[in-house]
């Protein structure tokens, strides 16, 4: 496996894009608005192949707002009905923004593409992640120091490593 994409502000003949409000996201159980999409993946994309994914789209979201951002959330995705169900949140902290400091929801929709990451330096994709691209899909994780938990709570079948989000908005 290559060492993943970096997602970038962009066009490409894939339908990937930041923001949005295109799937019914749940509400945050500590500030009480709904999730934001933060990235859309088009799975149809052969940079995705590496993917065990049935969906033809494939939503990533997350709180940013308050201390779930940081901690693992497990969700349940319904292409159908275009919803997203919460289905555990590890929290241990709780948090919240000021709200002079509060993203806004929903974030304006932006298109992405992916990029092959060329090298696997931790303190470069880091410093990078940020600044020059968003999230980082696929190869190894880099900010997780634990074993990833890869059964799901509701079902408990297999699930998959996708990427890591930096936190930042690039609008």
């Amino acid at each position: 496996m290559s060492n993943g994409y970096k997602v970038i502000v962009g066009d490409s003949c894939y339908g990937h894009y930041f923001g949005g409000n295109t799937w019914a996201t749940p509400l945050c159980p500590i500030c009480k608005v709904p999730y934001p999409q933060l990235l859309t993946l088009d799975v149809k994309d052969y940079k995705l192949n590496w993917l065990t994914c049935s969906l033809n789209e494939l939503p990533l979201i997350s709180c940013v707002n308050c201390s779930t951002c940081w901690e693992r959330q497990y969700y349940y995705i319904n292409e159908k009905t275009r919803s997203i169900q919460l289905l555990k949140v590890d929290n241990t902290e709780s948090w919240q923004h000021d709200e002079k400091d509060r993203f806004k929801y929903p974030f304006h929709k932006i298109r992405m593409k992916l990029d092959l990451l060329n090298s696997f330096d931790e303190d470069e994709i880091i410093e990078s992640m940020g600044r020059d691209y968003i999230c980082k899909l696929g190869g190894e994780p880099v900010f997780l120091n634990d074993p990833i938990e890869t059964l799901c709570p509701k079902c408990e079948k297999e699930m998959q490593y996708v990427g890591e989000y930096s936190g930042v908005n690039p609008n």
